[in-house]
């Protein structure tokens, strides 16, 4: 049974866990707040938006994430965690426009957070941008092989 000496004399270990696995944890998933998701992107993309936004990503955000969105930009090499590769995420359609805005905004190491630097309009064309890398989803049943017609000779 534990005494109230044991338990005092083991706390600062337990603080010292503490501070090694929390951070540790956080390092894995990125989520954004609930909120974030709520954002809408204010941003029409006309006939000038997709060449500001390409301009805007080659100069801000290539060197991590790579010109073609694989994360695989010149600075990319050994950094923890890698740059998200965009053009290869199944899910970066699902992803709310909001939640991507609040992500660029806010930043992770060692990703920078972008509002410092940024308008907000900037932003939300980095998301527009960025999810223009999003892999074309092929629905499941376009590619079942169709039955052979019995009636046919």
């Amino acid at each position: 049974m534990a005494t109230r000496s044991h338990l005092r004399n083991s706390s600062p270990l337990l603080i010292l866990v503490v501070l090694i696995i929390v951070p540790c944890a956080q390092a894995g998933e990125w989520e954004a707040p609930a909120w974030a998701d709520t954002l809408l992107n204010p941003v029409v993309f006309d006939s000038a938006a997709p060449a500001e936004a390409r301009a805007l990503y080659l100069k801000n955000c290539s060197v991590c994430h790579g010109e073609t969105g694989h994360g695989d930009g010149m600075m990319a090499r050994g950094m923890q965690p890698p740059p998200a590769a965009f053009a290869d995420d199944p899910d970066l359609h699902n992803d709310p426009p909001g939640a991507l805005f609040w992500k660029i905004s806010t930043g992770k190491k060692p990703m920078p957070a972008w509002k410092k630097d940024l308008t907000e309009g900037q932003i939300w064309m980095l998301v527009s941008y960025v999810k223009s890398f999003a892999p074309e989803i092929i629905p499941p049943d376009s590619l079942a092989i169709p039955e052979a017609d019995s009636t046919r000779k």
